[in-house]
């Protein structure tokens, strides 16, 4: 719903406002102090700072995991020759350094998820406090009002829109999502790799496996408050169309005030489709990458055994 700040007061909306009973303003939230709510808005600067670092910090990682990928595929190329024992001791380096960075980014999205939830939490925050100072400035636009001080009383209703206005952009704002940009490790195989080497591919895929499960949990969790907000718009833009429809019967004259600012409806439908989207791949690129995994690691427990067969 979009509140428009430069509105006038209109007849019908000050018998309303005036006729509000004052037990529903007895029940508004109740009014904080400035300091209140400036440090909740420096808590919400201090969470997306955090998040922002790590979100830097994971990109970072994901380009070195990139690079020791790329190494371990020109190592496994190198055709055989006398310097085996040196390829095999340089890419069960870079596989282990591999694993080790992939365990890193799992920890950095759990962070990342964590502090998703923070700034959502610090958001409400925000937006419950400016709808205080909004119901407070509207309780003494009513009082100016009955004093017959309707200039004053148009000032404190205006500046009553906008702070609910400021409210809804804070809280409905879609928190920004984990960077979807992912590296997917697709190891290929020429054969002739160790038991050792098939196990420890494997553990990298199932440690993939777990940071598409963390990631799947954020996308569902994004997707209900997607729906959340597109729910929340669908009612405005019904009130809005009622609220049109009874000016014109009264014949309200709407003189130059500007139309009502269009909803985010759209926005939030593209935002919902492309989630869905994104947990469908996320999906199945899990199954596939579990797949896989059980398939190394029934590999390797065949080559560990052929060795016991060739000496029976």
């Amino acid at each position: 719903m979009a509140f428009n700040g430069k509105q006038l007061i209109r007849p019908v909306v000050l018998l309303l406002l005036l006729s509000a009973s004052s037990s529903q303003l007895d029940a508004a939230e109740p009014a904080a102090s400035a300091g209140t709510l400036e440090q909740a808005r420096a808590e919400l600067t201090r969470i997306q700072a955090r998040r922002q670092a790590q979100e830097a910090r994971a990109a970072d990682i994901l380009a070195d995991e990139q690079r020791l990928d790329a190494l371990v595929r020109q190592l496994k190329a190198q055709p055989p020759g006398l310097s085996d024992a040196v390829r095999t001791l340089r890419l069960d380096r870079a596989l282990r350094q591999l694993r080790d960075r992939l365990v890193e980014l799992q920890a950095v999205r759990r962070e990342q998820q964590e502090l998703s939830e923070q700034e959502r939490t610090a958001r409400e925050q925000v937006g419950a406090l400016l709808r205080a100072e909004a119901n407070r400035r509207l309780a003494d636009a009513e009082q100016a009002f009955k004093a017959g001080r309707e200039p004053e009383a148009n000032t404190l209703y205006h500046q009553s829109l906008e702070l609910m206005q400021d409210s809804e952009r804070i809280t409905h704002a879609p928190v920004p999502t984990t960077d979807r940009v992912r590296y997917e490790f697709n190891p290929e195989l020429t054969g002739s790799e160790e038991p050792a080497e098939l196990v420890q591919i494997s553990v990298l895929l199932r440690h993939e496996a777990e940071a598409l499960d963390q990631d799947l949990k954020a996308l569902h969790q994004q997707a209900r408050q997607v729906q959340t907000d597109l729910a929340f718009e669908r009612r405005a833009a019904r009130f809005q169309s009622i609220r049109d429809r009874d000016a014109d019967a009264t014949g309200i004259e709407r003189g130059g005030e500007p139309q009502a600012a269009p909803t985010r409806e759209g926005d939030l439908e593209r935002q919902l489709t492309a989630i869905r989207n994104q947990i469908s791949h996320d999906h199945e690129r899990m199954r596939h990458v579990l797949e896989r995994a059980r398939e190394l690691e029934t590999l390797a427990a065949g080559r560990e055994r052929q060795p016991e067969r060739r000496g029976q």
